[in-house]
Formats: C-alpha cells, structure tokens, sequence
C-alpha cells in the first residue's frame, strides 16, 4: 500500500469495526497486529518497504499481510469488504 504505517493505524479501528487488537513489533521491525474474537480471528502483519519515488513526488509504503481465520464463509467476505472500503483510493 501507498500508506504510512502511522496511516494505517490510525484508519484500522474503523477498517476492522471497532474490534479490540493487540500489537507488537516483532524483532525485524515489522508491526504485528492480532485479534480474536467470537466470529474467528485476524492477523495483520506491516512492514515498511522504501518509499516510491517518482521525480521529486516521494510516496511511503507498507507491505500488508493479512490472515482470517475461523470465520464463516459470508462473514470473511463481509470482513473483507469493509476492509478495502476504509483503505480504497480513487484512481484512475
């Protein structure tokens, strides 16, 4: 993703429905973010990758990896949807 890492945090509650998470910065730097509940189980995993440059137009980048677990066929769907929506940039 073309986002800062301090982006993503704070754009996550709303992204994962307000769902408690606990987080950690693992010995390589990157932040992991984990949550369990009734319905399963999410993991999110940031790394910071080097900014894009292009000319003098500098975008920060993290790499997003992500992992459900325990969910209901609709209810991941579900998950994921509201996920792209809170992070979704318009393009063209």
């Amino acid at each position: 993703m073309s986002l800062s890492r301090e982006a993503f945090l704070r754009q996550l509650p709303a992204a994962a429905g307000g769902a408690p998470y606990r987080c950690r910065v693992e010995a390589d730097g990157a932040v992991l973010l984990e949550h369990e509940g009734a319905s399963g189980r999410w993991r999110i995993r940031l790394e910071t990758l080097p900014d894009r440059r292009l000319g003098s137009l500098s975008l920060e980048r993290i790499r997003v990896e992500l992992a459900l677990e325990g969910f209901a066929p609709q209810a991941a769907l579900a998950w994921m949807e509201r996920f792209r929506t809170h992070f979704q940039r318009a393009g063209g």
